[in-house]
């Protein structure tokens, strides 16, 4: 038994060594970047632009703002609506005009929202319909057998 042991360990070791002298190979593809940085000022305004169209939107995160040229940007940001509570992701296409003002292009939701999940006002029931439920779950779990372990199993 001893011997089987040994073999395995050394089969295990020999494997590591092995496998440490493997060299990694990784098909990396780099992608040359389109066009200058934003400048964070420009996203603020646009920002403060849809914020001003959607009054309950508060910004979570901007995705990606890219500059097309003449003053075009196209961009996708995360709002939260602070009305109904879910978050809404949003294509903006805007133009800043050298004066810092912005004309809103396109504006259109990218995701589906799905009221269903937002969030909703608590419901209250009647005391009646509580005491019942609670008396269902009382009955239940009487009714099923309690299991103790034997007393052997708590001895050392």
């Amino acid at each position: 038994m001893k011997d089987l042991i040994t073999v395995g360990l050394l089969l295990v070791i020999a494997f590591l060594i092995w496998n440490g002298r493997q060299s990694a190979t990784y098909a990396v593809e780099v992608s040359a970047p389109t066009g200058d940085r934003v400048s964070p000022d420009v996203t603020q305004v646009i920002i403060d632009a849809v914020i001003a169209t959607k009054d309950n939107y508060r910004p979570l995160e901007t995705l990606f703002i890219n500059h097309q040229g003449d003053g075009v940007y196209n961009s996708r940001f995360m709002f939260l609506n602070m009305k109904n509570y879910y978050g809404e992701q949003i294509d903006v296409q805007a133009r800043v005009n050298q004066n810092g003002t912005v004309d809103i292009l396109n504006q259109t939701p990218t995701a589906k929202v799905d009221y269903s999940k937002a969030y909703k006002p608590d419901r209250y029931e009647s005391w009646e319909v509580v005491q019942n439920a609670l008396d269902a779950q009382l009955a239940d779990a009487l009714s099923k057998p309690v299991m103790v372990p034997p007393l052997e199993s708590y001895q050392r």
